[in-house]
């Protein structure tokens, strides 16, 4: 699905912790990533004609922490799915492109990563039947 896709970006966000244990701390962090993922997701989403699919950092929290319905997703069109349910080994995306992943213990990184196509590529290869 994401080899249609020309281009991506990587998102990364580092929060400070009280040490290697500060569970909380962590889930602050890994929720406020989560927040800031969504509100890329809605601007990206308000540029006309923009191809593109964002992926986040672990399970999606579109509902808020509500657990899913056994009979699916209750809005399919604003969950995000993780980078490694994509099969992305993130951390050898990280070595290969030279981004140091760990913080120390007083550090919390979060990825997430948009896939898309610029403008003028979409425009070249799907023109529109009429641009009168």
């Amino acid at each position: 699905m994401l080899s249609r896709y020309i281009k991506v970006i990587l998102i990364r966000t580092t929060f400070a912790r009280d040490g290697p244990f500060d569970l909380e701390g962590m889930e602050r962090a890994s929720e406020a990533h989560a927040g800031y993922s969504f509100d890329v997701r809605r601007m990206l989403r308000g540029i006309d004609g923009l191809e593109f699919t964002m992926l986040g950092a672990g399970p999606c929290t579109h509902c808020s922490g509500r657990p899913c319905p056994e009979d699916g997703c209750r809005s399919p069109p604003d969950r995000m799915f993780s980078i490694e349910a994509y099969g992305i080994d993130l951390t050898s995306f990280l070595v290969s492109n030279g981004i140091d992943r760990r913080g120390g213990d007083r550090e919390q990184s979060y990825f997430s990563m948009v896939f898309y196509n610029p403008l003028e590529h979409r425009r070249s290869i799907s023109p529109r039947t009429s641009d009168v």
